[in-house]
C-alpha cells in the first residue's frame, strides 16, 4: 500500500480523528504526524481484514509485510531508539502454524528466506542466500555468483542446458495493431488512429520518424500537425520511457492511403 507514503499536509484535513497528536514543535507538525497516524491507523485496519480473510483459505499461505522507508518528517539518528534511519520492521503472517522466528534481513535477503521456511530451494540465488547468509564472505562471494551468471562462464550450473540465453525484450504481451484512420480536422490536419492493444507507450512513426502521439484510449491514437500524404509509411510500437526510448514491440509500416476507409487507390471488390 502506498496509503501512509509522504509528504503529509501541514493543514488539518481530517475533521474527526481517530488519533490526535499534540506535542510537536509547531501545530503544522502535529497536523503532519496527526495524518500519518491516521492514514497507518487506516492501513493497520486493512491489515486485519486481509488476515481474517486469509485465515480461512482453504491454502497455504504466507503474507509477508514491511515498510521500504521511515516517514518523511525530517528524522534524525537522535530520534530513534535503534540510531539507524535506513531499517524498518516487517512482520510474517501465515494460516498454518510456521515456527516464529525474529531474525535481522536485508530487503533483498527476505524471498529466500520465505522460500526456505516453506521448504522451497529453487533459483541458484535463492540456494545461495539460504545456504550461506551469516557466513564468511557472503557478500564478496555472491557479487562472484552473480558475475558468473550475469557475465561470466555460468559455472553456477552443473546442467549447461539450463543456462538461459539472451532474448530481445519486448513490452507487452500482444503486439499493436494499426487498423484505420481518420482525417478529424483539416486546419492543422488532425488525424484519429484505430487499432488494439495500445497503451501510453504507444507512439507513430511516420516515414521513419517518432511523431508526437496523444493516447486515448487501448484501441485510439492522436495526431496532429502533419498533412500525410497517400504513400506516406506509417506505424505503431509500444516506446521505452528511458534514456534509450527504444521501441519494445514489433511494428508495421503501412501506408497511409489503405487506412482510409474510402480512397481512390483501393481497387473495387465484389462486395463493393
Amino acid at each position: 500500500s502506498t496509503q501512509g507514503h509522504g509528504a503529509y499536509p501541514e493543514e488539518q484535513l481530517i475533521d474527526d480523528p481517530e488519533i490526535t497528536v499534540t506535542g510537536a514543535a509547531t501545530e503544522a507538525q502535529n497536523n503532519q504526524w496527526e495524518y500519518y497516524c491516521n492514514e497507518i491507523h487506516e492501513m493497520d485496519n486493512f491489515v486485519k481484514e486481509l488476515t481474517d480473510a486469509l485465515a480461512d483459505y482453504p491454502e497455504d499461505v504466507i503474507l509477508v509485510m514491511y515498510g521500504d522507508h521511515l516517514p518523511t518528517m525530517g528524522l534524525t539518528v537522535e530520534d530513534l531508539k535503534n540510531k539507524y534511519l535506513f531499517q524498518t520492521e516487517y512482520v510474517i503472517w501465515d494460516n498454518f502454524g510456521m515456527e516464529k522466528k525474529k531474525v535481522n534481513l536485508s530487503a533483498y535477503q527476505m524471498a529466500a528466506e520465505v522460500m526456505d521456511r516453506a521448504g522451497i530451494h529453487e533459483g541458484t540465488i535463492f540456494r545461495y542466500h539460504q545456504a550461506r547468509r551469516n557466513t564468511r564472505n557472503y557478500q564478496v562471494d555472491l557479487e562472484t555468483l552473480q558475475y558468473d551468471l550475469l557475465y561470466g562462464k555460468k559455472y553456477a550450473y552443473k546442467d549447461k542446458e539450463l543456462t538461459f540465453e539472451r532474448t530481445k525484450m519486448r513490452m507487452g504481451i500482444y503486439d499493436v495493431s494499426l487498423d484505420s484512420m481518420d482525417l478529424i480536422s483539416d486546419i492543422d490536419f488532425t488525424y484519429r488512429l484505430k487499432g488494439t492493444n495500445f497503451t501510453p507507450s504507444s507512439q507513430v512513426k511516420l516515414n521513419g520518424e517518432w511523431i508526437d502521439t496523444v493516447y486515448v484510449n487501448p484501441t485510439t491514437l492522436m495526431i496532429s500537425g502533419t498533412e500525410l500524404k497517400d504513400f506516406d509509411r506509417i506505424s505503431v510500437s509500444q516506446r521505452s520511457n528511458s534514456s534509450t526510448r527504444k521501441a519494445l514491440s514489433k511494428s508495421y509500416d503501412r501506408s497511409v492511403y489503405m487506412l482510409y476507409s474510402e480512397n481512390k487507390w483501393k481497387l473495387p471488390t465484389d462486395e463493393s
